[in-house]
């Protein structure tokens, strides 16, 4: 995500201005992505500049930051506060993150209570309720003590025998949409 930092002064400015921009939490710095005297400050996670601007100046700052784990549908606010010794201003901006959201997804078994040998079936619901694609593989590791039935996975899944697992891949989930597989 960029970020664009902008100042244009038209009386001339007394003393030195600071511009400080703390980040979100949900947003990490792209190291050497600061502009035009801009410094980060990691222990902070602030971006931060401090000198003088001449009147009818302007100057433009930029950096770059990573969405981090931040589900979709999220408004990520960023505010920037610019201060010199009289007057403090501060300036938001939200955007909304477009990713998937798979969270609401899951996973249920029939019959809930089994005795030996009695067979088991799993059903899996892939639920992207983001406002992203999401490009999907699932692996599901079967319980201890469960053994698979040759030929019962549906839906594009294999069982790797390896892993004792099922494994789906290549599925591609538009935003808002459901996918039941595995019955």
């Amino acid at each position: 995500m960029q970020f664009t930092l902008q100042l244009a002064t038209v009386p001339p400015r007394r003393g030195s201005l600071v511009l400080t921009d703390p980040l979100p939490s949900s947003l990490s710095y792209v190291a050497g992505s600061a502009s035009a005297g801009l410094v980060y400050d990691a222990a902070q996670n602030t971006l931060r500049w401090q000198g003088a601007l001449a009147a009818h100046t302007t100057v433009t700052w930029t950096f770059a930051a990573r969405i981090d784990n931040t589900p979709g549908g999220t408004v990520l606010l960023n505010t920037a506060y610019l201060s010199d010794a009289s007057v403090s201003l501060c300036r938001q901006c939200g955007r909304h993150v477009v990713a998937p959201d798979l969270r609401s997804s899951s996973k249920k078994a029939q019959p809930q209570v089994v005795r030996g040998g009695q067979e088991i079936t799993y059903t899996v619901t892939l639920t992207n309720s983001g406002l992203g694609a999401s490009s999907v593989s699932v692996v599901d590791p079967l319980p201890a003590g469960v053994s698979y039935v040759a030929g019962s996975a549906s839906g594009g899944a294999v069982y790797n025998s390896l892993f004792s697992r099922i494994e789906w891949s290549g599925w591609s989930l538009p935003p808002n949409w459901g996918y039941r597989t595995m019955p």
